[in-house]
């Protein structure tokens, strides 16, 4: 029996996709000699922001194979935690 191979030949699809991210916040430290070393209080809670980003992304058999970012949009800025 002799078994003969045939080429495989996936199906490639690319899509635009919009989708979201959040921006994380950043903490931010400030000393304050009338307090004792390693003291920390929340002045300010911090809050995520968000970013829409506008993508092709390659699926090959359903597969992502590649993200090619087109656009990236600030929809909030993130609050620092202070």
């Amino acid at each position: 029996v002799i078994a003969v191979s045939k080429p495989f030949l996936g199906v490639k699809v690319t899509r635009q996709e919009t989708y979201t991210e959040e921006i994380p916040y950043q903490v931010v430290e400030k000393e304050d000699s009338s307090y004792n070393s390693g003291y920390t209080k929340i002045v300010v809670d911090g809050e995520n922001g968000e970013k829409e980003i506008v993508a092709d992304v390659v699926y090959i058999d359903g597969v992502e194979q590649e993200r090619i970012v087109l656009s990236t949009t600030t929809v909030k800025e993130p609050v620092d935690r202070e």
